[in-house]
């Protein structure tokens, strides 16, 4: 039984999708600025070889865009991964 088992039903209702959704760029063209990594991936995508890729930087800074930008120019499935803070302890001080 759920908590929400009694309420009618919405069907047919399409909620809008989220800002970000909704204003992410879906192409290099769409873009604005980080012309360096837009030139980078073009060329890669006009003449792929086997690699892999890590995008690095601040949060914010159109890293996941840009690769499912790049995906769709492909394409084909961009794979994210989230990152973890991870304490390195040294060698030898666990008791």
């Amino acid at each position: 039984m759920s908590l929400f088992s009694n309420l009618p039903e919405q069907a047919g209702l399409a909620f809008p999708a989220s800002l970000a959704d909704k204003y992410r760029p879906h192409s290099f063209s769409e873009f604005v600025g980080l012309e360096k990594p837009k030139r980078i991936l073009a060329k890669f995508a006009d003449a792929p070889y086997q690699s892999a890729w890590l995008f690095v930087g601040s949060s914010g800074t159109g890293k996941t865009s840009m690769a499912l930008a790049f995906c769709d120019r492909k394409r084909s499935t961009a794979m994210p991964l989230r990152t973890v803070n991870q304490e390195v302890i040294p060698r030898g001080s666990r008791g």
